[in-house]
């Protein structure tokens, strides 16, 4: 198994990371992937000061904060907008690293469904969670329950926006706030699960 690791102290953005990384590797063919990006690449944003660099090496990936001068190749893009085209510093030297890195950091989409499932089998016992949870992808006009269905947290939405949510793709009230996620809920489960999709996020246990 592939190792994932930060430095000491490590900052929300070297753990988001982190928590991507080690989801996308239970998929043996993005595993095969990391034998193929063996070195040393940066993240950094284009909108402030947040980096951070990524070694790889054959059985582990390491990140830390910044930008280290050992990189092949620094991926200046808004952390904040996936879908924006990233300027890449190095591609000259190296496009093939280039190419490989691209790849290792196309992250395999979960499927809502996985995702609901598994964030309740983890923390289904937390501390103010609802006792059940309907969702309904109006992408597949579909819905799945988990819990006590006598008054679950009901919520609707796109697909993706539903995958985002569970997994820990993006905080659970952002996507309420934004009104990429709509429903029937209590407050205090909206902040419950807030604060569990952060953990996710930032690749806490419960």
């Amino acid at each position: 198994m592939i190792a994932v690791t930060v430095e000491d102290d490590a900052t929300p953005l070297v753990r988001i990371f982190a928590a991507k990384f080690s989801t996308a590797l239970h998929h043996s063919d993005y595993a095969a992937l990391v034998g193929r990006t063996v070195g040393v690449f940066a993240l950094k944003s284009s909108k402030d000061f947040s980096a951070i660099t990524v070694t790889v090496e054959r059985q582990s990936i390491h990140i830390t904060s910044g930008v280290k001068p050992n990189c092949k190749i620094v991926i200046h893009l808004d952390f904040n907008n996936p879908e924006g085209k990233p300027k890449i510093e190095g591609l000259l030297r190296h496009p093939r690293y280039a190419i490989a890195v691209g790849k290792l950091l196309e992250f395999p989409e979960i499927h809502w469904a996985d995702a609901l499932k598994r964030l309740w089998e983890q923390y289904k016992h937390y501390p103010g969670m609802p006792a059940g949870i309907t969702a309904k992808s109006l992408t597949e006009d579909r819905q799945l329950s988990v819990g006590n269905m006598d008054s679950p947290l009901y919520v609707e939405g796109e697909s993706k926006m539903l995958a985002e949510a569970f997994s820990g793709g993006a905080p659970f009230v952002q996507l309420l706030a934004d009104g990429k996620l709509k429903g029937n809920y209590d407050y205090q489960h909206i902040v419950v699960l807030s604060d569990v999709t952060l953990q996710l996020m930032l690749g806490a246990q419960a």
